[in-house]
């Protein structure tokens, strides 16, 4: 049987497979609670959609859907598991991924989302479109505040591989998901600001005002002038990727000079990721009444004092330092964010910091201590600067357990490089010697 046309959502009973691959399942409705099997968890952090698949943990911050929980538990390439996935269900895999997705509509994304269909086709202008391959697709516009369309989204079934594209020429054009809808949202004052079109559709359903950013680091200054006279209300979801969209988003603000009041808030106090998953698991009346708390008693920010303080990456980590714009560091990893899709993507599976600058006081050259978690404890290692910032030579630290390969090792450097240069007043420096006596 050959999978075009297969539904990854069709041929995977999710319940079935991560209560077979779990420890500590409980049933909490549509989602699947467990003992998160990525981090050393003692309190059923890892959260399953059993509809759709897609898996979270609020501790650690992993994520994805379940090609990715099967690859990573099996420690194999995402490819790798989508095929063994479809074989081991009778089904010879296509080599795109998103032929598993053909039919995707409008009608099947609502269904998803429950959301009316009248609001994505209405208000929202979404429909249903096809690539030449035949492959389906949900079309999501992006309009300006006169409703004149800038550039589209494709949205691609649960389990494609990509899940989003956007429309060749989009870079430089991308703005903020509603803006169509400003005029409305500035009668009444105040914005919930979150991650992504769903949660705002959800916002927007539930009859809360609401404006997207498409990703966690795509938030520009230019944006702040649009927003100014608004009380802004800014969703952080529960794990680093959403510290990331914080901190982001608010160094923008600072840079197109916004002066209005600004506060944080999360659905995390109600057991859930985001609005969408909220609003899922509650219904809408339910949801509306735990937001609308949420909101009144949010956080407020003084931007420059959030701004100087520095944010904890990891916890227990030998030194907290800021990380750099772009990159997104967690128990997971080190991801940056895909240019075409804007979503992180791992490229070390062991997170990696700089802990120390040690200058030796007998020949005056600077080495560099790095650390790195594997198996659940911090290691580190002393090195020259022309090891650590060098693709070729950096290799070398794979035997001690440190993730990089001549595949990463370059994107490995860049980091460490970015990492040193938004931290060069935070790291610390001492001096050494390589003499005894």
């Amino acid at each position: 049987m050959a999978a075009e046309r297969v539904d990854l959502d069709t041929l995977v009973d999710y319940r079935q497979a991560y209560e077979a691959a779990l420890e500590g399942v409980k049933l909490n409705g549509l989602n699947l609670l467990a003992i998160c099997p990525f981090h050393a968890d003692k309190n059923a952090s890892l959260s399953v959609e059993l509809r759709t698949g897609k898996y979270h943990c609020f501790a650690c911050g992993a994520s994805g859907n379940y090609v990715d929980f099967y690859a990573r538990m099996h420690d194999i390439p995402t490819s790798e598991a989508y095929k063994e996935i479809f074989q081991a269900h009778g089904v010879e895999p296509s080599g795109d991924k998103r032929t598993a997705a053909a039919g995707y509509t409008v009608q099947m994304y609502a269904l998803e989302k429950r959301l009316p269909v009248d609001l994505l086709a209405g208000l929202c202008r979404m429909t249903s479109a096809k690539e030449r391959s035949g492959v389906g697709y949900v079309r999501i516009p992006y309009m300006d505040e006169s409703g004149n369309e800038i550039i589209f989204r494709k949205r691609y079934a649960p389990g494609s591989d990509p899940r989003f594209k956007w429309k060749a020429g989009s870079a430089g054009k991308i703005g903020l998901y509603g803006e169509w809808t400003l005029a409305r949202i500035r009668e009444l004052g105040y914005v919930i600001l979150v991650e992504g079109e769903s949660d705002t559709q959800t916002l927007w359903h539930i009859g809360l005002p609401a404006i997207g950013c498409p990703g966690a680091s795509m938030f520009k200054a230019a944006f702040a002038p649009m927003l100014e006279g608004l009380k802004l209300y800014i969703h952080v979801e529960p794990d680093q990727g959403g510290q990331t969209f914080l901190r982001h988003t608010l160094q923008e603000l600072h840079n197109g000079y916004f002066a209005g009041e600004v506060y944080q808030w999360s659905c995390r106090a109600f057991g859930h990721k985001d609005p969408s998953a909220l609003y899922i698991a509650a219904g809408a009346e339910e949801a509306k009444a735990q937001i609308s708390q949420a909101v009144a008693s949010a956080k407020p920010i003084d931007l420059d004092h959030f701004l100087e303080a520095v944010p904890e990456a990891i916890q227990g980590a030998p030194v907290q330092l800021r990380i750099p714009d772009g990159y997104m560091l967690s128990d997971g990893g080190v991801a940056t964010f895909d240019p075409q899709t804007h979503e992180p993507a791992v490229f070390c599976r062991t997170p990696l910091l700089i802990t120390r600058r040690l200058r030796g006081l007998d020949t005056g050259e600077e080495r560099i201590e790095v650390a790195f978690k594997r198996d659940k404890e911090w290691h580190s290692s002393v090195q020259a600067r022309s090891m650590v910032f060098q693709s070729r030579s950096i290799t070398e630290l794979s035997k001690l357990g440190l993730t990089v390969t001549s595949e990463n090792a370059k994107t490995i450097v860049r980091y460490l490089g970015a990492l040193e240069a938004e931290n060069i007043d935070l790291i610390p420096r001492c001096d050494s010697t390589t003499h005894l006596g």
